[in-house]
This record gives structure tokens, C-alpha cells and sequence, in this order.
């Protein structure tokens, strides 16, 4: 799992690094010629998702988001382990009903033929890149939550 979170990660910022550049020539383009190029908006607009979406599960398993830990400074061990669960429990649901949603999004935007605006690129494509970081990004709390249920440390992803 932590090498196919790590991958998605990796794949997000290769777009992030994809995005930057074609600002760069954007800006460039309308500065120097005055002539900025046809779609940029829409490129940028769908190039955002993987870079979110992909970075979503790698941020829950490295523990990289932040957290208030009021609970186990003052509670027994046992307490925070009942604590943990039940919150990874209820956010391992509420994603994976995201991600449910996401997918009811994806088949009306096939059955539409949903695109941009400017260049019509199609959003399905897109909006399938949602649902793979949803289901990753669900398969990591779901595995955090079965750790915290059994008791197990979680390891330190950090390189």
C-alpha cells in the first residue's frame, strides 16, 4: 500500500511540476508576445486533481495533516486507542462515501459528455483520477483503523 500511495504522490507532483511550467509559458507568452495561449485555464483547471487527489492519501499515511492531540495527554492509553478507532472508523465512511459520490459523478459525466469550456477536454478522465485517490486515500484510513483497533504502532513513513 505504501508503495502504491507513495506512486500517486510521486505522479502529483510530476503534474504539479507540469502545471508550473505551463504557467511559467502562460505568463510568459502574454508578457513578451502578448499572445497567451488558447486553454491554459482548462489545463490548469484539470491538472489540479491529481495533484490533490493523489496527494490526499499520501498525506493521511505519512500523518502529515495537522492534529490537535488534546485526548492522550490526559487519557489512559486505552482511551485514545478507543478514540483513534472510532474517529479513523468514521472518517474511513465518510470518504468512502465521497469517493461513492465521486463515482456517481464520473457516469453522469460520461452519459453527459461533460468537458471545459474553452478547449473541451473531457472531465471524466479527470473525475476516474478523483475516484483512484479516493479509494487510496479510503484504503489507508481503513488500514489506520484496523491498526488503532488492534493496538498496533503505525510506522514511521518518513524517509
Amino acid at each position: 500500500m505504501e508503495r502504491f500511495v507513495r506512486l500517486l504522490a510521486l505522479i502529483g507532483g510530476l503534474v504539479l511540476l507540469c502545471l508550473m511550467c505551463l504557467i511559467v509559458y502562460s505568463v510568459f507568452m502574454r508578457r513578451v508576445f502578448n499572445a497567451p495561449p488558447l486553454g491554459v485555464y482548462d489545463m490548469a483547471e484539470v491538472m489540479l486533481i491529481p495533484v490533490v487527489f493523489f496527494g490526499l492519501a499520501y498525506t493521511g499515511l505519512t500523518k502529515g495533516h495537522i492534529a490537535v492531540d488534546l485526548i492522550s495527554v490526559f487519557a489512559k492509553r486505552s482511551v485514545v486507542r478507543w478514540s483513534d478507532t472510532i474517529i479513523y472508523f468514521i472518517c474511513t465512511c465518510l470518504v468512502g462515501l465521497l469517493t461513492w459520490q465521486i463515482y456517481k459523478l464520473f457516469r453522469h459525466s460520461i452519459k453527459i459528455d461533460e468537458v471545459t469550456q474553452m478547449v473541451e477536454i473531457p472531465y471524466y478522465p479527470f473525475i476516474f483520477i478523483m475516484i483512484l485517490g479516493g479509494v487510496a486515500f479510503t484504503l489507508v484510513l481503513l488500514m489506520q483503523t484496523w491498526r488503532a483497533y488492534r493496538g498496533i504502532e503505525e510506522p514511521d513513513y518518513h524517509e
